[in-house]
């Protein structure tokens, strides 16, 4: 009687089972890298947009004697008064207007990917005549870079996001930061 068996050309299920793990594990590292992309393309975004404003308030400043806005309160930058952003904020449409005149193209209004109820960012004046201001947002990630002349306000808020924030104070005065839950700046 023979009992040999005569192997047939193909894959053992073993090798099948390791191809398959090894292709997971390289599709596993490529979509963390393209998430890890897109994360900083927003946070770039986002801190052109900042420096948008800032150079637009200063155009601003310019002209006007005085920074956009007379609130100071916080108000959405870049959004109507019927809109919100970053906590649930309403927009201004004075401000909104004002800041039309001297960006060019539509002012931005923040993108909505990545940060929940953290987008847009948040404007106000430093004092009732506004000779300074304060724009407040939120990068994606902890200990993220905020933009150039912005000021690391938590580089863990809320456990998932870095909180920036714009000071311009009037001359005279600086920056210095409040006590509070979220110890933002404020000018003295």
């Amino acid at each position: 009687m023979n009992t040999s068996h005569t192997r047939t050309s193909g894959f053992t299920l073993l090798e099948l089972l390791v191809v398959i793990s090894i292709i997971g594990l390289i599709s596993a590292v490529v979509v963390s890298s393209l998430t890890i992309a897109r994360v900083r393309s927003r946070n770039a975004n986002r801190l052109q947009e900042v420096n948008t404003y800032t150079k637009a308030a200063e155009i601003y400043f310019d002209a006007a004697g005085q920074y956009p806005g007379s609130l100071t309160s916080y108000r959405c930058l870049g959004r109507t008064s019927s809109q919100t952003c970053f906590g649930g904020i309403a927009g201004d449409d004075t401000l909104l207007s004002q800041f039309r005149g001297v960006v060019s193209g539509e002012p931005p209004a923040g993108d909505e990917g990545g940060l929940d109820t953290y987008t847009g960012y948040n404007y106000a004046c430093s004092d009732s005549s506004c000779n300074g201001y304060y724009i407040r947002y939120a990068l994606e990630g902890t200990g993220e870079s905020c933009a150039s002349g912005s000021l690391v306000v938590n580089s863990d808020f809320a456990s998932a996001y870095t909180y920036c924030q714009v000071v311009r104070c009037q001359l005279g005065a600086s920056p210095v930061r409040s006590a509070g839950a979220t110890s933002a700046y404020v000018c003295q």
